[in-house]
Protein backbone atom coordinates (compact mmCIF):
# COMPACT_ATOMS: atom_id res chain seq x y z
CA UNK A 1 0.00 0.00 0.00
CA UNK A 2 1.24 3.50 -0.82
CA UNK A 3 2.52 5.25 2.33
CA UNK A 4 0.47 8.34 1.40
CA UNK A 5 -2.57 6.36 2.59
CA UNK A 6 -1.10 5.61 6.02
CA UNK A 7 -3.78 7.80 7.62
CA UNK A 8 -6.26 4.98 6.93
CA UNK A 9 -4.33 2.83 9.41
CA UNK A 10 -4.35 5.60 12.04
CA UNK A 11 -8.11 6.05 11.57
CA UNK A 12 -8.70 2.30 11.93
CA UNK A 13 -6.61 2.08 15.10
CA UNK A 14 -8.43 5.01 16.72
CA UNK A 15 -11.95 4.00 15.70
CA UNK A 16 -11.44 0.40 16.83
CA UNK A 17 -10.88 1.58 20.41
CA UNK A 18 -14.21 1.49 22.27
CA UNK A 19 -13.06 3.89 25.00
CA UNK A 20 -12.12 6.53 22.43
CA UNK A 21 -15.47 6.01 20.67
CA UNK A 22 -17.29 6.50 24.01
CA UNK A 23 -15.53 9.84 24.47
CA UNK A 24 -15.70 11.29 20.93
CA UNK A 25 -18.22 9.14 19.06
CA UNK A 26 -17.50 9.30 15.32
CA UNK A 27 -15.73 12.67 15.62
CA UNK A 28 -12.34 11.53 14.30
CA UNK A 29 -11.24 13.39 11.17
CA UNK A 30 -8.27 13.59 8.77
CA UNK A 31 -6.59 17.03 8.47
CA UNK A 32 -9.55 19.20 9.58
CA UNK A 33 -12.90 18.75 11.32
CA UNK A 34 -16.08 20.02 9.70
CA UNK A 35 -17.27 23.45 10.81
CA UNK A 36 -19.29 23.37 14.05
CA UNK A 37 -18.14 19.86 15.04
CA UNK A 38 -19.24 19.13 18.59
CA UNK A 39 -16.46 18.74 21.19
CA UNK A 40 -14.63 16.59 22.01
CA UNK A 41 -13.12 15.51 18.71
CA UNK A 42 -9.85 14.28 17.21
CA UNK A 43 -8.03 15.45 14.08
CA UNK A 44 -5.05 13.56 12.66
CA UNK A 45 -2.65 14.27 9.82
CA UNK A 46 0.49 12.91 8.29
CA UNK A 47 3.42 15.28 8.76
CA UNK A 48 6.45 13.68 7.12
CA UNK A 49 7.14 10.54 5.18
CA UNK A 50 10.70 9.33 4.71
CA UNK A 51 11.44 6.14 2.82
CA UNK A 52 14.50 4.01 3.44
CA UNK A 53 14.85 1.67 0.53
CA UNK A 54 18.18 -0.13 0.35
CA UNK A 55 19.35 -3.72 0.00
CA UNK A 56 19.38 -4.30 3.78
CA UNK A 57 16.01 -2.87 4.74
CA UNK A 58 12.89 -1.31 3.31
CA UNK A 59 10.73 0.85 5.54
CA UNK A 60 9.09 4.24 5.87
CA UNK A 61 9.17 6.60 8.82
CA UNK A 62 5.94 8.55 9.08
CA UNK A 63 5.27 11.36 11.54
CA UNK A 64 1.67 11.82 12.62
CA UNK A 65 0.19 14.86 14.34
CA UNK A 66 -2.95 14.29 16.38
CA UNK A 67 -5.00 17.08 17.93
CA UNK A 68 -7.66 16.56 20.58
CA UNK A 69 -10.16 19.40 21.09
CA UNK A 70 -12.57 19.85 23.99
CA UNK A 71 -14.37 22.61 25.89
CA UNK A 72 -13.21 20.91 29.10
CA UNK A 73 -9.51 20.79 30.01
CA UNK A 74 -9.66 17.49 31.93
CA UNK A 75 -11.64 15.87 29.14
CA UNK A 76 -9.02 16.96 26.58
CA UNK A 77 -6.33 15.28 28.65
CA UNK A 78 -8.40 12.09 29.10
CA UNK A 79 -9.02 11.74 25.35
CA UNK A 80 -5.36 12.52 24.59
CA UNK A 81 -4.27 9.86 27.09
CA UNK A 82 -6.53 7.28 25.44
CA UNK A 83 -5.22 8.17 21.97
CA UNK A 84 -1.59 8.07 23.11
CA UNK A 85 -1.95 4.72 24.88
CA UNK A 86 -3.86 3.22 21.97
CA UNK A 87 -1.26 4.21 19.38
CA UNK A 88 1.74 3.26 21.49
CA UNK A 89 0.31 -0.23 22.01
CA UNK A 90 0.60 -0.92 18.28
CA UNK A 91 3.68 -3.08 17.83
CA UNK A 92 4.43 -5.51 15.00
CA UNK A 93 0.86 -5.32 13.75
CA UNK A 94 -0.72 -5.20 10.31
CA UNK A 95 -3.42 -2.54 9.97
CA UNK A 96 -5.13 -1.70 6.67
CA UNK A 97 -2.35 -3.54 4.74
CA UNK A 98 0.40 -1.58 6.53
CA UNK A 99 2.94 -3.58 8.54
CA UNK A 100 3.53 -1.28 11.52
CA UNK A 101 6.73 -2.05 13.41
CA UNK A 102 6.01 0.54 16.12
CA UNK A 103 4.41 3.87 16.95
CA UNK A 104 6.10 6.07 19.54
CA UNK A 105 5.13 9.44 21.00
CA UNK A 106 7.74 12.14 20.39
CA UNK A 107 6.11 15.22 21.96
CA UNK A 108 2.90 16.56 23.45
CA UNK A 109 1.78 20.17 23.74
CA UNK A 110 -1.35 21.88 25.00
CA UNK A 111 -3.10 25.15 24.24
CA UNK A 112 -6.26 27.18 24.76
CA UNK A 113 -7.90 29.04 21.90
CA UNK A 114 -11.08 31.10 22.33
CA UNK A 115 -13.40 28.50 23.85
CA UNK A 116 -11.63 25.14 23.63
CA UNK A 117 -8.57 23.34 24.91
CA UNK A 118 -6.31 21.38 22.63
CA UNK A 119 -3.78 18.62 23.18
CA UNK A 120 -1.35 18.23 20.28
CA UNK A 121 0.63 15.01 20.06
CA UNK A 122 3.30 13.90 17.63
CA UNK A 123 4.13 10.29 16.87
CA UNK A 124 6.79 8.57 14.79
CA UNK A 125 5.72 5.38 13.04
CA UNK A 126 8.01 2.80 11.48
CA UNK A 127 6.22 1.00 8.66
CA UNK A 128 7.82 -1.95 6.90
CA UNK A 129 7.61 -2.05 3.12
Amino acid sequence: MNILYFNTAIYKILTDNEEIKKMVGNNIYPVVAPLNTKNPYVVYKRQISVQNDNKDSRYSMVSIEINVYSNNYQESIKVAELVKNTLENVYNKEVESFKIKYIVSTSIDEDYNEDYYSQTMYFDCKVLN
